[in-house]
């Protein structure tokens, strides 16, 4: 009888620092997936064909136009965020951008342009339809499977770090 107790006990102190852990741990994975999520976007679909390939793209890959982060005080809440700005919303699901005052859009040629300048005008249009190009939810998607792994071993990784506490010792 008394050695059931201890192991009750000794599992039970076990379960106790399981949630902790297991927060931590999980938090952890889903930072770093965040971080490498973030970075494949850039890396892959944000250069060149078929993402974002024109003067100024250099600026929608900053901070400011895409973010991940991840929220949550419990395993219950945790989850990543990710955001993304109006313009590469445009770029992400397609749709035509008309000008806002005035009646045409103005497509300039940065090359050679003097200091100061806007360069040389190439076109003259009324709209530009943008296609869905960047598919970040394709991504996300393709690179979930690897990661669901990575949250089990995490997870693993925390039920072996709570029961290293515990001591199980026969008592006759």
């Amino acid at each position: 009888m008394k050695m059931v107790f201890e192991i009750k006990q000794n599992v039970g102190k076990t379960l106790e620092s399981l949630p902790g852990l297991t927060y931590t741990a999980v938090r952890q994975q889903l930072e770093d997936f965040a971080d490498r999520f973030k970075s494949k976007l850039a890396r892959e679909r944000m250069s060149g064909p078929p993402g974002i390939n024109w003067f100024g793209a250099k600026t929608l890959k900053n901070s400011r136009h895409f973010q991940f982060y991840v929220v949550g005080d419990s395993l219950k809440s945790l989850s990543m965020v990710s955001r993304i700005s109006g313009k590469l919303m445009m770029h992400e699901t397609g749709g035509t951008i008309t000008p806002k005052n005035g009646k045409w859009l103005y497509i300039f040629n940065r090359k050679g342009r003097l200091p100061g300048t806007r360069g040389t005008i190439v076109a003259k249009v009324r709209s530009v339809t943008l296609r869905p190009r960047l598919q970040f939810r394709a991504t996300f998607e393709s690179m979930l499977k690897d990661e669901m792994g990575n949250m089990d071993s995490a997870v693993a990784g925390a039920l072996a770090e709570a029961s290293k506490g515990g001591e199980m010792k026969e008592i006759t």
